[in-house]
């Protein structure tokens, strides 16, 4: 035998053709080109909010800008939501209880956040007793509860908002103009 040259035993030949197969194995598992996609992993964020969440019964709440000089700094008023669907873009209708609704917020839905209109025809009973006459123009995002609860927790909202002691006395415990009214949708 020549020197530098080992002698295979037979158990040993088989030992080598093992190593070679399990090579040819490990190379087929490797994936140069990435071909293979690793699984994907769990988003640590939910997807966003689809639209037409908010409907149901809520509480509408205002909150008058700092600056306004009013009676109450922030009135309540219950609304009924629903999905509209008569418009171009997916919507949100919200009025209130009355037979032929005084109070109306009609919203673009972009699933994540609203925006439109929240107005009254004429003063409208708020939950704390004083009457309402709203003109704004709001925007917020929406959030969605781990119980599936779509809510707007905080809006801004810009325009009219007065107060009055009864339905003719509109402005007669403040009102105000501005940009910086705040608003909610809560659940109730």
């Amino acid at each position: 035998m020549p020197a530098g040259r080992r002698r295979l035993a037979p158990d040993g030949r088989r030992c080598a053709r093992v190593v070679a197969a399990l090579a040819v194995l490990a190379g087929a598992c490797h994936d140069p080109a990435g071909t293979v996609r690793p699984s994907p992993t769990p988003s640590p964020h939910p997807p966003p909010p689809a639209p037409g969440l908010l409907h149901g019964a809520y509480v509408l709440i205002i909150e008058a800008a700092p600056e306004c000089p009013v009676s109450s700094k922030t009135v309540s008023l219950f609304v009924q939501a629903s999905t509209d669907a008569t418009g171009r873009y997916p919507g949100i209708q919200a009025v209130d209880g009355t037979p032929v609704p005084t109070l109306e917020l009609e919203l673009l839905d972009g699933g994540t956040a609203v925006r439109g209109g929240i107005g009254t025809s004429g003063g409208v009973p708020s939950v704390e007793g004083t009457y309402v006459w709203l003109e704004l123009v709001g925007t917020g995002d929406v959030s969605v509860g781990a119980d599936g609860t779509a809510e707007v927790l905080e809006g801004s909202a810009a325009g009219f908002l007065g107060l009055g002691a009864h339905p003719n006395d509109n402005g007669g415990l403040g009102s105000c103009k501005s940009s910086s009214h705040l608003w909610s949708l809560r659940r109730r």
